[in-house]
């Protein structure tokens, strides 16, 4: 089996699963297309090790914002880009200590926000590196604690992928969550010189069949 139909089956289960826990994000009607939403648990491996948690997610549409969004230590958005969420909650007996999604395609902006019920740990630091990952590291997010938001920004509409989860001696995955893909959003001035082209193909044709009438 493919990975892309892997993704889709977990995708399909996840849909019509619903969340036992779930914050703001994983509930937020207001996503991409209004199904890009969701919970996503994680189990560390051993799992004696005490790593387990979920990672609520969103994406939203260029211009669309979690109600009461609010970037930390004055972090901007990028205009005209979707807006990738995510809030770690820490179940287990471990603390987490870092959170990181895999990135096949163009994503920038990296930080941290807060958002109406959305509240928690703000990462120590951040880091994303393109076509690999967007990772935020934390000092420990313990027990029923949580993460602020975390989110980057891309111009390339959202796909499921993984994550992983790690506290200071185990690994856990969360699958899926969902990360740029490769179609991306057409700027204005190449959008209206498609439209063009199609314009003048249509004239030429219109033309040609005035022409053999």
């Amino acid at each position: 089996m493919s990975q892309s139909r892997v993704l889709s089956f977990f995708f399909a289960l996840f849909l019509c699963a619903a969340p036992a826990l779930a914050g703001p994000l994983a509930t937020d009607g207001t996503s991409y297309q209004g199904v890009w939403n969701g919970s996503t648990s994680y189990v560390g491996n051993p799992p004696s090790g005490g790593l387990a948690g979920y990672i609520d997610w969103a994406v939203y549409a260029p211009g669309v914002f979690p109600a009461g969004f609010a970037g930390v230590a004055g972090y901007v958005p990028t205009p005209g880009e979707y807006l990738y969420a995510y809030q770690g909650y820490e179940t287990g007996a471990a603390s987490l200590t870092s959170v990181s999604v895999v990135l096949d395609n163009a994503a920038d902006n990296i930080g941290n926000f807060t958002a109406t019920g959305i509240t928690g740990q703000a990462s120590a630091s951040s880091l994303l590196l393109a076509f690999d990952s967007a990772t935020w590291s934390f000092s420990g997010v313990l027990t029923g604690a949580s993460t602020d938001g975390l989110v980057f920004f891309s111009p390339n509409a959202p796909m499921m992928t993984e994550a992983t989860t790690i506290d200071h001696g185990t690994v856990g995955l969360a699958l899926p969550v969902p990360s740029p893909s490769s179609s991306n959003i057409p700027e204005p001035s190449s959008l209206a010189l498609a439209v063009c082209g199609v314009i003048g193909l249509a004239g030429a044709w219109f033309r040609r069949r005035r022409k053999c009438t």
